[in-house]
């Protein structure tokens, strides 16, 4: 078998991560929200997790200035929000606004969630490291909601119902087609 030689830049395509996530924050003046491809758990108890973000992201610097942000989990029927929020800068104007994406109070932290998705993680940061233009955050959830069975009896998301976006690079995403329960 003769294999295919990736490149190096390519490389973080081939490891999931986890779902798109819309980073939304405020610089008590105005909400801004960012789309983050790389966010995965970093524990279970307290629920805490790591997304990698664009220092020269205003959502960025909102989180580190006030400390908080909420994870807002978007799925297929917000693919367009997902990428206004992925490829307009909030430095240039309100990125909410030119994706339509209402929003509505969070119950623990001062940023808002967006109602085109289905659960909410309300975080506080924790730490974080800077590497290479970028930083990569440590947030704990302080407080979860989502929608009325976004969540199956077992504890798992329905993602058969509920779809979530899973960036492949460029504007190229999947979404789970199936869920697969060893016995």
């Amino acid at each position: 078998m003769e294999l295919e030689r990736v490149e190096l830049k390519n490389a973080y395509r081939l490891l999931g991560h986890g779902p798109t996530v819309l980073v939304s924050t405020t610089d008590g003046k105005a909400p801004n929200a960012c789309a983050v491809a790389w966010c995965a758990p970093a524990g279970k108890n307290p629920p805490r997790f790591v997304l990698r973000i664009g220092e020269r992201h205003k959502t960025y610097q909102n989180l580190m200035a006030a400390g908080e942000c909420v994870l807002n989990v978007p799925t297929r029927d917000a693919l367009d929000e997902v990428m206004i929020c992925g490829r307009k800068s909030g430095h240039d104007g309100d990125k909410l606004a030119a994706a339509g994406i209402e929003t509505e109070a969070a119950k623990e932290v001062d940023a808002p969630r967006l109602s085109c998705c289905v659960a909410w993680l309300e975080c506080k940061l924790v730490g974080k490291l800077e590497l290479q233009g970028s930083g990569l955050v440590l947030l704990e959830a302080v407080l979860v909601e989502c929608r009325p069975g976004v969540m199956r009896d077992d504890g798992h998301m329905d993602v058969e119902r509920f779809p979530t976006l899973h960036h492949l690079g460029g504007g190229v995403f999947s979404v789970p087609g199936s869920v697969v329960v060893h016995e």
